[in-house]
């Protein structure tokens, strides 16, 4: 039990036989279930014997895990004698983070600030794991996952980090010898790459000037995948909805042109869900609020 990881998972094992059931101690400490149970596994590997019979009504040791609660119970003592309490020591900034990101959080920007992250948190282990699909943090071991775009489980607790600006881009290829659309119901006449969840979040729908019905702008070609759709605008295919953080070196060095239409697109929402409102731990609060202010830091240099 000589290393840190050892002694947090000792204090979630001392936790979890307080509590006398897995789902309590996971409510006390705003720790997911499936994290406590997989730290539990963890120590039992550790230590080669089962440590809690999961029993209908409430956890049992056996003669093992009676040995090392009583092992448990000295240390938090000891602890506790210092003038520290458990709970606090959980609190600490060290131990594992776990944070989904969306796979299009543009790798550059996002490797610059998780690494500013990291180096302020140098007792803090990061495991950050990109995904194409919804995470739901009450159903998988994350403490953290950030998505692009609606919410879709209303049932956890969600922070809104920030929100990005975006543009309708083409390059030069593409838009020579062509009309440049004025207003987004001119892009009926374009070939536009869309992404799945732009159009699901009905950025595409316009209202036609001469009538006021709403209209679905088609697609050339549906991708999901904005680092994709980028390099098809790139090659000159059509137009794409990009996030303007993502192309700012290709507007400044001219391949990729900013269209000025009349209607700005709206700003592409920036969220976090996490498990523990009441107890959050004190490493999911300090990634939020860097998310955030990282976020508000664009905001304000803009596109």
């Amino acid at each position: 039990m000589a290393t840190r990881t050892r002694l947090d998972t000792l204090l979630l094992f001392f936790e979890v036989v307080n509590a006398g059931s897995i789902n309590k101690a996971s409510e006390k400490l705003g720790t997911p279930k499936s994290t406590l149970s997989r730290k539990l596994r963890q120590l039992e590997e550790a230590m080669g014997s089962v440590l809690l019979i999961r029993g209908p009504q409430k956890l049992a040791l056996t003669d093992t895990g009676r040995m090392l609660y009583g092992h448990a119970v000295r240390i938090v003592a000891e602890i506790e004698d210092a003038g520290l309490k458990a709970s606090e020591l959980q609190q600490e900034m060290r131990g594992t983070l776990r944070v989904s990101l969306p796979l299009d959080f543009w790798m550059s920007w996002i490797g610059e600030a998780i690494s500013e992250f990291a180096l302020m948190h140098p007792d803090l282990q990061l495991e950050i794991h990109n995904q194409d699909r919804w995470v739901d943090v009450s159903a998988e071991p994350y403490d953290v996952a950030i998505h692009l775009g609606p919410i879709h489980n209303q049932q956890v607790p969600v922070k809104r980090l920030g929100a990005i600006s975006r543009g309708y881009y083409a390059a030069p290829s593409y838009l020579d010898g062509r009309a440049l659309p004025r207003r987004q119901s001119d892009l009926v006449d374009c070939d536009c790459i869309v992404h799945a969840y732009q159009r699901l979040d009905r950025i595409w729908n316009v209202a036609r000037a001469e009538d006021g019905d709403a209209i679905e702008i088609p697609s050339r070609i549906s991708v999901n995948s904005i680092g994709f759709a980028q390099l098809l605008a790139l090659r000159g295919i059509g137009i794409a909805l990009l996030p303007d953080l993502l192309c700012h070196a290709e507007a400044s060095q001219g391949s990729l042109i900013r269209l000025a239409l009349e209607e700005e697109p709206p700003a592409l929402q920036v969220s976090a869900t996490f498990i523990g409102r009441r107890h959050l731990p004190r490493k999911t609060r300090a990634f939020l609020d860097f998310m955030a202010a990282q976020l508000e830091r664009l905001a304000i240099a803009g596109p």
